[in-house]
């Protein structure tokens, strides 16, 4: 019990700080998550396709280095067509539509794209300015950005100091921030996820460091509430105000603290105790086996992108609209999506027991993040692991195997909430609110007796000096 009673204290005084830290950061999170472009502000920004390019799409695949395409997306980038091949091993690579010859985005193509992007979402950008080209910094360095490096940064000096970044290797742009986004993130998910780019910019460092750090703050919590069960009976003789206030408050949230460090942590599994979700390179291969032959290019008005794209042994074709203007939801850009009877013939060959796929609902439990309000997702059932395809683009979005499944509970079940009771509920701001605050509270205390301990173990070794 005392060796227990002394890990615990000099965890908390190591970590109390930390967990301060984490309970007032996740509270900002709820409200200004990490900046990112969502699939609807891409859409609404690309320009309409017009007339369509020199090189045909059959002619571009005879000339890219890109081996095994499976897919060829059709797009226009500061007015010019461009064609991005993507390889069955994730290869890509991408092409001027009216050269036929590798992307070249120079600075000012850069502010010609980030200029075009921001009037079809009506974002002000006459003032609009490269401010610098580099590989990473603080909004950017997340490793979905990795295919574009370097990037640029297209300061809009707008109204809300609005940044565009625009890939150098595809003409893309592929985020945005604005300065309250960025200002309350330093305050939230920079904190939150020991997220400094000098850090988090070597993924491998960031990864192991925040692992072990989130796993001694577990170990911190657990050994917390391990004590403040079995000292229950000592509560009322605490003569210190101060204990028995940290004390009471711990057995008040330990359930939720508990809870909410641990899995923390187990958000940054990563593969080690959990499926990461992935599907394997054969399923990949089964999926998008077949000849990548793409349809003669026809080009309406509303088109704004074109994807051709293999699955289940045929090429099929993804039409984008570009969005009418910025109003009405009957202006919004919107795209086709795959039937359920295109996607069965695709997942059959993935395992023998693989039963016919359905539409998962909105309030499913395991449907996971929508990146689009017209997203569909379709699940297959292959005995016990679960396939998530993107009716749109025929991706995988997720297996879900029983560890997978286990995970989606353990962590964003705890951590975040995502409870299909709570999902589109105010209760579920009303809880994160609560008990964030709570946790806090209660982390303050914690700072409050690190530092008293901290002061008397000072004083303690002065006079021995």
């Amino acid at each position: 019990m005392r060796t227990l009673a002394l890990l615990h204290r000099w965890l908390g005084v190591a970590c109390c700080l930390l967990f301060f830290a984490w309970f007032t950061t996740g509270l900002v999170m709820h409200f200004v998550p990490f900046p990112h472009l969502t699939e609807m502000e891409r859409r609404a920004g690309l320009e309409p396709l017009g007339q369509p390019p020199h090189w045909a799409p059959a002619e571009i695949l005879g000339r890219t280095a890109v081996r095994d395409p499976i897919r060829l997306r059709l797009f226009r980038s500061g007015g010019e067509p461009v064609y991005l091949v993507e390889g069955l091993g994730g290869q890509r690579e991408a092409l001027d539509g009216s050269s036929g010859e590798r992307l070249s985005v120079t600075g000012d193509r850069a502010l010609a794209i980030a200029r075009a992007h921001a009037a079809r979402r009506s974002l002000e950008a006459a003032a609009a300015a490269v401010a610098v080209l580099e590989p990473y910094d603080q909004w950017s360095v997340p490793n979905r950005f990795d295919p574009h490096r370097p990037l640029f940064r297209v300061s809009l000096n707008d109204l809300y100091d609005t940044s565009l970044y625009v890939s150098s290797t595809t003409g893309e742009v592929v985020l945005d921030t604005t300065a309250r986004e960025r200002l309350w993130n330093w305050a939230g998910s920079v904190i939150h996820w020991v997220y400094p780019t000098v850090l988090r910019k070597h993924w491998h460092t960031w990864d192991r460091t925040v692992w072990w750090l989130s796993l001694v703050a577990a170990v911190a919590a657990m050994s917390g509430t391990a004590v403040g069960v079995m000292r229950l009976k000592h509560l009322q003789s605490r003569r210190a105000l101060l204990q028995r206030y940290h004390h009471l408050l711990g057995l008040a949230c330990m359930t939720f603290v508990l809870s909410w460090i641990v899995s923390g942590w187990l958000s940054m599994d990563h593969g080690r105790l959990f499926s990461t979700g992935r599907p394997t390179a054969s399923d990949l291969a089964r999926l998008y086996e077949g000849p990548l032959v793409p349809s003669p290019l026809v080009v309406t008005e509303p088109v704004a992108e074109v994807e051709w794209f293999v699955l289940g042994g045929k090429t099929h074709v993804r039409l984008v609209s570009a969005a009418a203007g910025s109003g009405d939801a009957s202006d919004r850009p919107h795209s086709t999506h795959l039937s359920l009877p295109a996607i069965a013939a695709a997942t059959a060959p993935l395992r023998e027991n693989c039963d016919h796929p359905f539409w998962v609902e909105p309030h499913d439990a395991y449907r996971g993040r929508v990146d689009a309000d017209d997203q569909r997702v379709a699940r297959a059932v292959c005995g016990s692991l679960w396939f998530h395809v993107d009716a749109a683009t025929g991706r995988v979005v997720e297996v879900l195997d029983p560890s997978r499944r286990t995970y989606r509970w353990l962590f964003d079940a705890a951590h975040t909430f995502d409870i299909p009771a709570l999902r589109n509920s105010r209760w579920r701001t009303v809880a994160i609110v609560t008990l964030t605050i709570l946790g806090a509270l209660f982390s303050a205390s914690g700072v409050a007796l690190a530092w008293k301990r901290l002061g008397g173990s000072s004083r303690r070794i002065a006079k021995t000096l």
